[in-house]
């Protein structure tokens, strides 16, 4: 099984919310998920701990 990590870089703006980003990612996903991969997804404009990323993906592709 192959692991896919999909770094979601949008910082959304009034002008310009992410929604041309928003489809491509979902689009990626289905098509990774419809192949078998597990598929994970860190969003750059939520909160997140970079420790907590790093240990998730190690997990996931040990």
């Amino acid at each position: 099984m192959t692991n896919v990590l999909i770094i979601n870089g949008v910082e959304p703006y009034p002008q310009a919310p992410g929604k041309l980003n928003a489809t491509y990612v979902e689009l990626a996903k289905k098509y990774f998920e419809e192949n078998g991969c597990v598929v994970l997804e860190t969003k750059v404009c939520e909160e997140y701990s970079i420790e907590a990323e790093i240990k998730s993906f190690w997990l996931r592709i040990s």
